[in-house]
């Protein structure tokens, strides 16, 4: 089970993309198209006018961290490169995107000992 994924908000429909194990590429085009892939050997080139962002797990933390040599908005705040935390809004080109991590809202709901 994937706990962590994105969540592509669209006029039309959401989509829910669950990231993959070490980095997720989104790319996108100048219509806003948006194109997800995971894992090392499934990076999609950002079509003309477009661009793209990673999603990238660091394997000793578990954390997610987005990275793009664009400028990409999260929370309204532009960065290119930042750590995700639940709930991260992401605006990537015009789309939308929502960061969930499940595994990391367990940790932090559980008693220290």
């Amino acid at each position: 089970r994937r706990d962590a994924n994105i969540e592509v908000l669209d006029a039309g429909a959401t989509k829910l993309f669950p990231l993959g194990e070490t980095k997720t590429v989104i790319a996108y085009d100048s219509a806003n198209q948006v194109t997800v892939a995971s894992g090392e050997n499934e990076t999609p080139l950002p079509p003309p006018g477009g661009g793209q962002v990673t999603i990238v797990k660091d394997a000793r933390t578990g954390q997610f961290t987005v990275a793009s040599d664009e400028p990409v908005f999260v929370n309204n705040r532009p960065t290119q490169r930042r750590q995700l935390h639940p709930g991260d809004v992401l605006r990537i080109g015009e789309a939308t995107i929502v960061f969930d991590d499940r595994s990391a809202e367990e940790e932090k709901d559980k008693p220290k000992e």
